[in-house]
């Protein structure tokens, strides 16, 4: 995208803003640093002229508040720039720093998890999650920071097919009617095998067949792979059928999760999610979690 710093500067001038630097940019949008005037606090901005872009970002963030997702302080336009101010996070994304240890492929997961809920509660498809849009704030929580694509889900099966990852659900690739949601849950599987291996499970999709054959090789490989961390989670996610695949209750459960009706006036864990950790583990094979009084405090936090 056209850079003219000169105009931004001008603009954002006007509300009490300078422009530190340029911390990225892409063919669609910049993100820039900003420094408020009077409190001389830090923000990021993001900065594009597709007002659709500019659209989708502002009307999920006004819909969701999530300590999992970045928080909009203002937004504005003028000479066709559009502006979304929202707090700030590292520069290093999840691609960056894995694999990590099962401890953090835990604490990671679930909080992204946690995101996803919210979203979707929401009823928010978020289309393009994948670890390069995935960072962390200086607390080192999870950020899911870009909502460029994203959308509201219909009531009953979506036709809007475009793909925003480079691995992406085949039904999208296929273009059939698909559940924004399981489409969502294929995403968190990538993420989730990233981070656990550091590398992704296949290449990106070029050919929808040799997609599917890929996809069918890695199905395979897990089968036979009863070590991995996660497996059956990642397995299930990953499943060519969209029917085949866990919900999103069905996921929280493989790491230790359980839905709970609270009582009427108890203190919630958040806006939007029920779940408690378990405080037993699989028998069959050992699902790892965190300590149960870190994933509590974590959720008591939010």
């Amino acid at each position: 995208m056209y850079v003219d710093i000169s105009e931004w500067s001008m603009i954002v001038d006007k509300r009490n803003y300078t422009i530190k630097n340029i911390v990225r940019q892409d063919n669609e949008s910049s993100l820039v640093e900003l420094v408020n005037h009077a409190r001389s606090q830090t923000f990021f901005c993001t900065v594009t002229k597709n007002q659709q872009i500019f659209e989708n970002m502002t009307k999920a963030l006004n819909l969701v508040h999530h300590k999992n997702i970045i928080k909009m302080y203002e937004s504005f336009t003028e000479n066709g720039n559009y502006f979304i101010v929202h707090n700030t996070y590292s520069t290093k994304n999840l691609e960056q720093i894995c694999p990590l240890p099962k401890e953090e492929v835990c604490m990671y997961s679930l909080q992204i998890l946690s995101a996803i809920e919210a979203l979707h509660n929401a009823g928010i498809y978020i289309s393009n999650l994948n670890p390069k849009n995935i960072y962390f704030d200086r607390f080192g929580l999870v950020k899911i920071v870009d909502f460029k694509d994203c959308f509201l889900m219909p009531k009953r099966f979506c036709s809007k097919f475009a793909v925003t990852t480079p691995r992406p659900a085949p039904e999208l690739v296929e273009q059939t009617p698909y559940n924004p949601r399981s489409a969502d849950l294929w995403n968190f599987g990538i993420v989730l095998f990233f981070l656990v291996n550091g590398r992704y499970p296949f290449h990106e999709c070029k050919n929808i067949d040799t997609y599917k054959t890929e996809i069918q090789d890695l199905l395979k490989l897990l089968d036979s792979n009863e070590e991995m961390l996660h497996r059956d989670a990642i397995k299930g996610l990953l499943q060519l059928d969209p029917f085949d695949r866990p919900k999103l209750e069905d996921v929280n459960r493989c790491f230790g999760l359980r839905k709970v009706q609270l009582p009427k006036g108890t203190l919630e864990l958040n806006r939007s999610s029920s779940y408690l950790p378990l405080h037993c583990r699989s028998k069959s094979r050992p699902i790892h979690l965190m300590s149960y009084a870190d994933v509590k405090s974590f959720y008591h936090s939010i």
